[in-house]
């Protein structure tokens, strides 16, 4: 028979065995987490060269490799390389004004890519520009919610986009619905 003595000494022991077994177990498991998350990051990275990585270009600077001037209405703005603030929407007569231009900012640069920013979210996207011809395509956006955003208007506008002329400091974009979405140069 074992005394009180021997069976408290041997619990005692035996939980402490039992607490350091439990932290070494934690301590590998999140050792090979670790691990395991560096590796797939390293896959991730092999496998998407980083020109293929989108790019998002802050509206104030203007991408390198700007191209040369794209033939306008007027010398002097091409419609690429420049940041374009969205001013209205208009279908005729009935002109529908934003209500915080600074924050639409439109920036289209050399390789077929776009960059915007709303009064909510940040959109990018590619586009193709030929002659007179524009359209936006593949756009992806942040998904914040803004009670009282322009947002969904200044998008689907850029989705039917298909001509575009520039006069003086003004980009015009002539939406497949007959309405013009109209900006003006930052």
């Amino acid at each position: 028979m074992t005394s009180i003595h021997e069976r408290l000494y041997t619990t005692n022991y035996t939980d402490k065995f039992i607490y350091i077994m439990k932290k070494m177990i934690i301590g590998l498991i999140l050792i090979v987490l670790g691990i395991t998350g560096w590796v797939y990051t390293k896959t991730i990275e092999k496998k998407m060269p980083p020109e293929e990585i989108p790019q998002v270009v802050p509206p104030n600077e203007i991408p390198s490799g700007t191209p040369p001037e794209i033939p306008s209405g007027k010398k002097g703005v091409s419609v690429r390389g420049t940041n374009w603030v969205w001013q209205s929407i208009q279908s005729g007569d009935i002109k529908t004004e934003v209500k915080n231009p600074s924050v639409f900012i439109l920036t289209l640069d050399a390789e077929g890519r776009f960059t915007s920013t709303t009064d909510c979210n940040s959109v990018t996207g590619s586009y193709v520009l030929e002659g007179e011809s524009l359209s936006f395509k593949d756009m992806a956006s942040t998904l914040m919610y803004c009670e009282g955003s322009q947002e969904n208007i200044y998008t689907q506008g850029l989705g039917k986009v298909s001509m575009y002329r520039v006069e003086g400091n003004t980009l015009i974009l002539s939406l497949t619905d007959k309405r013009e979405m109209v900006f003006k140069v930052k």
